[in-house]
């Protein structure tokens, strides 16, 4: 499947400058171009923000295309703009750079600098589009790295506090049976701790404690093995 052709946005008034544009789109059908010969259009296609590419002429017969980069860049920082100017107004150069250009072409340009200039352009944009584009997904792989370590420390001081909490439960009711079997306190502390690791492992299933219930021979002991 083709992709998309680059769409690139020419406000020029100059039937040369289009001439060539309508050429360099014969001759690479990955570009497309949109035209507006004046600057109220041009503003109102700007606006729409469709664009992979501004080609701008420095003056129109009513505004420029300086003022036109300088509304491109109110709300886009990444999409390139090249401007037009003519040879004879070398001192725009300075005002093109300040509005944000990224490129200015001298009047009348000749048709392959302008095709290396709209390609040269179009890759590094590609390139930084590329290169935010990593960035995000790093920014994300490191985000949602956190929000699992954050998740699994909670998981295992959760587990932690419901395994101490059934083992308090346990001991409970544990102590209970015990004492009212008979034992004391102090062998109940003393014998506990067997009693959890025959719990753990399950080494000795005849271990229960509702043995303990029943008062034997031995009341501060366990069941013979």
């Amino acid at each position: 499947m083709d992709e998309e052709p680059q769409h690139i946005l020419c406000v020029e008034d100059d039937w040369d400058v289009c001439e060539a544009c309508r050429t360099l789109e014969t001759l690479r059908p990955e570009l497309k171009f949109t035209f507006a010969h004046d600057f109220d259009f041009g503003l109102k296609l700007i606006r729409l923000g469709t664009f992979d590419l501004y080609l701008l002429s420095s003056k129109l017969p009513v505004g420029s295309g300086i003022d036109l980069c300088r509304e491109v860049r109110k709300t886009d920082g990444n999409t390139p703009v090249a401007i037009l100017i003519n040879a004879a107004d070398p001192w725009d150069t300075a005002a093109v750079m300040e509005a944000g250009a990224s490129a200015f072409l001298d009047k009348p340009a000749a048709l392959f600098q302008m095709e290396s200039t709209v390609i040269a352009l179009l890759r590094q944009a590609e390139t930084r589009s590329l290169d935010a584009r990593i960035a995000e997904i790093a920014t994300l792989r490191d985000s949602i790295h956190d929000r699992l370590s954050i998740l699994g420390a909670r998981i295992t001081a959760n587990t932690e506090r419901l395994i101490y909490a059934n083992e308090l439960m346990l001991k409970a009711h544990g102590f209970s049976t015990f004492v009212h079997s008979g034992g004391t306190r102090a062998n109940f502390e003393r014998l506990w701790p067997g009693v959890v690791g025959e719990l753990a492992t399950e080494a000795d299933p005849r271990f229960d404690l509702g043995a303990l219930q029943n008062p034997g021979e031995e009341p501060d002991g366990f069941p013979e093995r």
